[in-house]
């Protein structure tokens, strides 16, 4: 609320406190804000009782709508109310690009699978990553929900990286290593490793960045994390098998034939000498 007569300041809520901290009872609002006097509704009120414009680039950040309403304050002081709502344009347009990253977000997930716990949408450009799954949940999308990927997201996801894994993901998957491989055309960026997660036991996951072109007019990777762990144990307890396997056959027998069951053909290895039976 600012006086008729000379606009110092008579009343002001928490919201404003909260924005400018600076503001003070007894204080000329054009001295505090001088960028909002250009679309001040006070300079087109006349005898009005109100008077509304739009300011943009205002000191409380958005497009705003801004009404200067007639009181008398304390019933005696010739005065405005001057208040403050998100510009009707504005609200309409964060809401259509809520609703079209939601949409996108939701492409994300079916084009990857539901297999992937955690998903991450990085803009190239702008260095801004968007998490689409979180620890297996979908997020909601909004601006309040975009990180810088290089100087937080991606560092918080390192950190739940074994460490003998973390020079590696920096090396793949930094923003300036994700716009390299993007230059060279590469569909897919990819590396196993083991991961924490919130602190748990390292399990193995699979860390996947695709390239699938431009959304809108930016170039984005997706980054998909995915539990491996029972395919990884199978495969190393496969390959202990094996080598373990080799071992013996190498200890007992100089000679191996195989015979492919299908073709009938025959395959000698030379395994090296034979060991001594009594050994």
């Amino acid at each position: 609320v600012v006086r008729e007569e000379d606009h110092r300041i008579l009343y002001y809520n928490n919201w404003v406190h909260k924005m400018a901290p600076e503001v003070d009872v007894g204080k000329v609002c054009n001295e505090l804000w001088p960028s909002g006097c250009a679309n001040c509704p006070l300079l087109t009120i006349g005898d009005r009782q109100t008077s509304r414009s739009v300011i943009r680039n205002n000191p409380f950040g958005h497009v705003v709508d801004i009404t200067a309403s007639r009181i008398l304050w304390e019933e005696r002081i010739p005065a405005f109310v001057i208040t403050l709502t998100p510009h009707t344009e504005e609200v309409l347009r964060e809401e259509m690009e809520r609703e079209e990253r939601n949409f996108r977000n939701q492409e994300v997930i079916r084009s990857l699978g539901e297999q992937n716990f955690g998903i991450y949408l990085i803009d190239l450009e702008t260095n801004l990553a968007d998490p689409v799954r979180v620890d297996g949940q979908m997020q909601e999308g909004g601006r309040s929900s975009l990180v810088s990927w290089d100087q937080d997201l991606r560092l918080q996801l390192q950190d739940q990286i074994h460490w003998e894994y973390q020079e590696e993901f920096d090396q793949k998957y930094s923003l300036e290593a994700l716009c390299r491989a993007r230059q060279a055309q590469k569909k897919q960026v990819e590396m196993i490793c083991q991961w924490s997660g919130n602190g748990e036991m390292y399990s193995y996951i699979s860390v996947r960045a695709c390239f699938g072109g431009e959304l809108g007019n930016r170039s984005y990777a997706v980054l998909a994390f995915q539990d491996v762990e029972e395919r990884v144990r199978k495969e190393m307890a496969s390959s202990q098998r094996d080598m373990q396997m080799a071992a013996i056959l190498k200890c007992r027998y100089s000679e191996m034939t195989t015979v492919h069951l299908y073709t009938g053909l025959c395959e000698n290895i030379d395994l090296g000498s034979a060991a001594d039976p009594d050994d």
